[in-house]
């Protein structure tokens, strides 16, 4: 599962610093030594240098909208990358979007003195909990969200999809499939859970790919849908309604 790896290799990431102190140090020069010299310098050398281990270590994973099929998927990928690793783990992740609660819940991971936190960035009011993260010295990763350099003091790397290969092949498989059903015109809805750095490309791209591969179908404005199933389901009816000729939509 390519998720696995992704997480897999998000975790190893985050923790290079903490593996880099904890295995760090730089031997002497090896000489020739009388053998009784050499057992009574052994326990010297090797003094203060204790091999890294996992034990007793936390990794958290915080978040919101845990029922969210984008979240469980990235939650599972953090277990899985956890495990492997050999890290206990801890979740702190909300039902709901409440950045409030996003923010006690990254205090409380820091409170706790977690080894690392594994969470995404999507909104300036979560900067100054990730800058007491790093404060504190623990790193922090964020997923899903690509983060420009400097944005938020504290982070220490992050991992994001590729956002615009997957809308093009989006695009052309709606495309073609409308192409393939001799359907030879008419509108494609566009809905965004919320307007964030990483639908908001996925729109864009998808829109344009329609537009320059597919001129007769016409890519509408994108909606934000929300994630409240119900008002969702009722701006989706909308678009509907106000737009008879559509013939596909896209929900990012």
């Amino acid at each position: 599962m390519r998720n696995r790896n992704l997480w897999t290799f998000v975790t190893l990431f985050v923790l290079l610093t903490m593996l880099v102190a904890a295995c760090g140090g730089t031997p002497e020069p090896a000489g020739e030594t009388p053998a009784a010299e050499e057992a009574t310098a052994a326990p010297e050398a090797t003094a203060g240098t204790e091999e890294y281990t996992t034990e007793g270590k936390v990794m958290y994973n915080v978040g919101f909208l845990k029922g969210h099929p984008v979240i469980r998927l990235m939650t599972l990928g953090f277990i899985l990358g956890a495990q492997d690793l050999g890290y206990e783990y801890k979740l702190l992740l909300s039902d709901g979007a409440d950045i409030s609660k996003f923010i006690q819940d990254l205090e409380q991971a820091d409170a706790e003195g977690a080894t690392a936190v594994v969470s995404f960035v999507h909104d300036p009011a979560l900067g100054p909990a990730v800058a007491a993260l790093g404060e504190s010295g623990i790193p922090f990763c964020s997923a899903h969200f690509p983060q420009p350099e400097g944005e938020y003091p504290g982070l220490t790397a992050w991992a994001s999809t590729e956002t615009a290969p997957y809308a093009e092949a989006a695009a052309r498989a709606m495309g073609e499939e409308l192409r393939r059903r001799g359907i030879e015109s008419g509108s494609i809805g566009i809905t965004e859970g919320s307007f964030n750095t990483v639908e908001n490309t996925v729109a864009e791209v998808f829109a344009e790919t329609i537009r320059t591969e597919f001129p007769e179908f016409t890519p509408l404005e994108a909606q934000e849908e929300g994630f409240d199933p119900p008002p969702a389901i009722a701006k989706a009816a909308a678009i509907i309604q106000a737009n008879p000729d559509i013939v596909g939509a896209l929900s990012t």
